[in-house]
């Protein structure tokens, strides 16, 4: 009877590290996910700051067409790099802006056919690198 004893009791620890095991591992996947989301969650970030950064040359461009941009904006999270606006007049117009959360970089690269009386946009794209300015 006793034998049976240790038997039971030697099968609860193996289950028992069995499930610590599991648990363990769920935990690293719990905290790899999270740390997954943040990164996706800042980068987005990042490009909603590039967006917000053209946004706002599109509607100074239309104040005065002679603003330059190449100005940085701080924003409620991180910044945006607006670089020098190519172009002149009432067309066709280069846009770049580049957000910025923490390490995390986004650019636009926007290419604006007219901005007067209504702005018509032939390009919005995320570049790698700028190529139009």
């Amino acid at each position: 009877m006793n034998r049976d004893g240790y038997i039971y009791l030697l099968m609860v620890l193996f289950v028992g590290m069995i499930a610590l095991t599991v648990l363990g591992s769920y935990m690293v996947l719990s905290v790899t996910a999270i740390q997954s989301s943040n990164s996706v969650r800042v980068s987005m970030q990042a490009l909603s700051n590039a967006s917000s950064c053209i946004e706002r040359a599109v509607v100074s461009l239309q104040e005065d067409l002679n603003y330059a941009g190449d100005e940085t904006i701080t924003l409620a999270d991180g910044t945006c790099i607006l670089e020098a606006i190519g172009g002149s007049g009432t067309g066709d117009r280069t846009l770049c802006a580049t957000g910025v959360v923490g390490n995390n970089k986004r650019r636009l690269e926007v290419y604006v056919i007219q901005m007067l009386p209504m702005v018509q946009i032939r390009s919005w794209k995320e570049v790698t690198s700028f190529t139009q300015c």
